[in-house]
């Protein structure tokens, strides 16, 4: 077995995994970085056109007042808005995060530096920064396809994840509201959103463009609570939506194709209508003969179970095996 080390610009964040090329490799990402996997090799996508977080050389730094001025020695893919982080300048005033206005596309921006640090600044400079993802992944018929927070679907040429194109993208636009995840269901993508679900499919259009397509006669009212309730199985997902922002009005529902169908009862979306949604893990098991769906709510302290095959709810508890137990009667 082969065993990689992921470094990640950001600690802390979770990874989304999809097996890709009929087995032959693995792609990886979390938010802000990703990687191929193969049996041999990891590979980071380092392609700009990728929407994440990369890692550019700075030419030079100098400053006039509180503004510095920014040139990267290679073509960037920055937008004016994004955080960007320096580091390896000897005067510790340009070593900051910070929102940067673009002057050059592509090579250079500006930020605002405190004090009065030497211009231009010495020494390796590096600075890291760029676009962020949604979570999830969805492969469909050679394509890999992400998410920007801001909305736009993106993909990489088809049999290659590691090369991506700057207009091969589709936005959701139906609602104005922010992009939450993605997901596959059957051939379809999902673009869950905070109060509205989308569809797409393989339209075959040709590239540079994204091959996708919505699906016109499909559109779900329903928003997605937290990406981290988002199961994919069997070729459907299961995931905590909400309505709107008006009432209390998560419930765990299933979607099958484009067809959603409600699996939670009152007991239990008073549970889950009661926790802030800080932590959540959920996760998708067979075992027994039985099909399971569970989901932890890590501020309320409880497991929410629910049995495909005979429709139930549960709440699973923790025991330490041989351990007393106190019962007050």
């Amino acid at each position: 077995m082969t065993t990689y080390n992921l470094s990640s610009p950001v600690t802390g964040l979770r990874y989304n995994a999809k097996q890709t090329e009929n087995g032959g490799a693995v792609f990886v990402k979390n938010s802000v970085i990703a990687y191929k996997l193969t049996s041999s090799t990891c590979t980071e996508i380092t392609d700009i056109d990728y929407p994440s977080r990369h890692t550019y050389a700075v030419t030079s730094i100098t400053r006039s007042g509180s503004t510095a001025t920014v040139t990267t020695t290679a073509t960037n893919s920055l937008v004016t808005g994004d955080s960007v982080t320096h580091a390896g300048a000897g005067q510790a005033e340009y070593n900051v995060t910070a929102t940067i206005t673009v002057t050059v596309a592509g090579s250079a921006y500006t930020y605002t530096v405190s004090g009065t640090p030497a211009t231009p600044a010495t020494g390796t400079i590096t600075a890291v920064g760029g676009k962020t993802t949604v979570p999830g992944v969805v492969y469909l018929n050679g394509y890999v396809f992400v998410q920007d927070i801001n909305g736009p679907i993106q993909n990489c040429v088809n049999g290659d994840v590691t090369d991506w194109n700057a207009l091969s993208f589709i936005t959701p636009e139906k609602e104005s509201s922010n992009a939450v995840a993605i997901a596959k269901s059957l051939t379809y993508l999902v673009a869950f959103k905070q109060w509205d679900a989308e569809f797409f499919y393989d339209a075959g259009v040709a590239a540079p463009a994204s091959p996708l397509a919505p699906v016109e006669s499909s559109y779900l009212k329903l928003g997605c609570a937290t990406a981290d309730s988002i199961c994919e199985f069997d070729g459907g997902i299961v995931f905590m939506s909400k309505r709107d922002n008006l009432q209390r009005s998560r419930e765990i529902h299933v979607l099958n194709g484009m067809t959603p169908k409600k699996i939670s009862d009152a007991a239990v979306e008073r549970i889950l209508n009661g926790d802030d949604l800080a932590t959540c893990y959920a996760c998708y098991l067979s075992t027994a003969g039985h099909q399971l769906y569970t989901i932890t709510l890590k501020t309320s302290l409880i497991t929410l179970v629910y049995d495909f095959n005979t429709g139930l709810w549960y709440q699973w508890s923790f025991l330490t095996a041989q351990s007393a137990q106190s019962i007050t009667g």
